[in-house]
């Protein structure tokens, strides 16, 4: 099950290898995000993926590694 987090909000935690993690949080519309998932570039072997869905679960957005941030 999702964590409920309400904005502003950050998380810091540790992820074990190949588990996941899911949050859920309220978005009022329009509002404009900001999410960063960093973990590589400290020095982990975290390589985090980002998948974004709507409250009936279909996908809106997803994102994998970006170019000039290794797996971050």
């Amino acid at each position: 099950s999702a964590q409920a987090l309400t904005l502003p909000v950050s998380v810091h935690g540790y992820m074990p290898a190949e588990q996941a993690r899911y949050f859920s949080l309220e978005v009022p519309q329009p509002q404009r995000l900001s999410i960063e998932a960093v973990g590589h570039r400290f020095g982990t072997g975290f390589d985090p993926f980002i998948r974004i869905t709507s409250a009936d679960g279909k996908e809106v957005v997803s994102h994998d590694n970006d170019e000039g941030l290794g797996f971050d």
